[in-house]
């Protein structure tokens, strides 16, 4: 400990003492270093707004430090964004109730009140929309999103891959007009402004991302499709560099690297050499292609018109992204 003391600046030796470098080189169990892998996966996906995967990965964070209430809080944040407001109800105030008087319980506090104020839970108590906002209904969401490549996969001999994304973002479109048209219509000005970008999301997001990952699927295993999914980090760094001059800091390739990392070990079930076993093919090819597409539709969405809810921009870029398909 002395040694890595010495090698420290002289100009930092005098603020770091030896009691602070030996709390950072503690043992760490597998629970720890699994939840350190989780954090950075998280902070790259909630830098980059993809907000359905930071959900998940702080599912899985709660699952393994569930005496954690930071993660909670920001479980519920996420939740806001996605506009499951029961949900993120549900975790600020257990939130609030674990850590009353964290620095930030006053915020929180605000927020609550503000969701209030704004009707949400009025929302949650009037059909139709009390279910389709529950944590239930936010999770069901997410685990549907979760099977599609395997779904794909099972279907590919039954449906094409252009008539199943044709078919899916229509039934979606259908499903949450009932919710998002008064809002859409109301926001008519701002969707004319913006239509350049949104129609730039719509042809990524819904022409193209699902429809090559179905044709992939034709080709390539979803095991395959799963492990190319996993990767969609480690292109989003270069394209914000490349879109938005946006450096990457060596503790976010850490973190992308870790968790490129750690999917290989689940898919490998802890033998590396069972990679070896892996069949990659031409529809390797179309996934990866298909990343790179979402990783431009993740940096794409910093652009989207401010002031729209999730839902209301998922049926705003389905109105442009769905003639696409229709005239496949």
């Amino acid at each position: 400990m002395e040694d890595l003391h010495e090698r420290l600046p002289l100009s930092e030796r005098t603020s770091v003492k030896l009691d602070s470098v030996a709390e950072y080189l503690e043992t760490a169990d597998v629970r720890e270093i699994v939840a350190r892998m989780l954090r950075n996966l998280k902070a790259i996906f909630l830098k980059a707004k993809d907000w359905s995967h930071a959900l998940t990965v702080i599912e899985w964070l709660v699952q393994v430090v569930p005496d954690t209430p930071q993660e909670l809080r920001g479980q519920g944040l996420v939740y806001q964004e996605l506009e499951c407001f029961r949900a993120a109800l549900h975790d600020f105030e257990a939130y609030l109730r674990q850590e009353p008087e964290a620095t930030d319980a006053s915020k929180i506090r605000t927020r609550v009140l503000d969701m209030r104020g704004r009707g949400a839970t009025e929302l949650m108590s009037t059909p139709p929309a009390a279910g389709w906002r529950s944590p239930t209904c936010c999770s069901a969401w997410r685990a549907c999103y979760g099977r599609n490549l395997v779904v794909g996969r099972a279907m590919r001999a039954e449906i094409p891959p252009v008539a199943m994304s044709f078919w899916r973002w229509t039934i979606a479109f259908l499903l949450i007009l009932p919710f998002t048209y008064r809002d859409v219509w109301s926001k008519r000005a701002d969707i004319a402004r913006a239509w350049p970008v949104l129609t730039l999301l719509g042809l990524v997001g819904i022409g193209l991302f699902n429809t090559m990952c179905y044709i992939a699927l034709t080709m390539t295993t979803a095991t395959n499709a799963t492990l190319f999914n996993s990767v969609v980090p480690v292109f989003i760094p270069p394209i914000a560099w490349v879109l938005l001059r946006e450096r990457t800091t060596a503790r976010q390739m850490i973190g992308i690297l870790s968790s490129l990392l750690g999917v290989l070990v689940i898919v490998a079930k802890g033998d590396m050499q069972a990679l070896q076993a892996l069949d990659f093919n031409r529809g390797d090819v179309w996934l990866l292609i298909a990343m790179v597409l979402w990783a431009l539709y993740t940096v794409l969405l910093r652009f989207r018109p401010g002031g729209m809810g999730m839902l209301t921009f998922l049926a705003t870029i389905l109105v442009f992204g769905w003639p696409m398909l229709a005239v496949w």
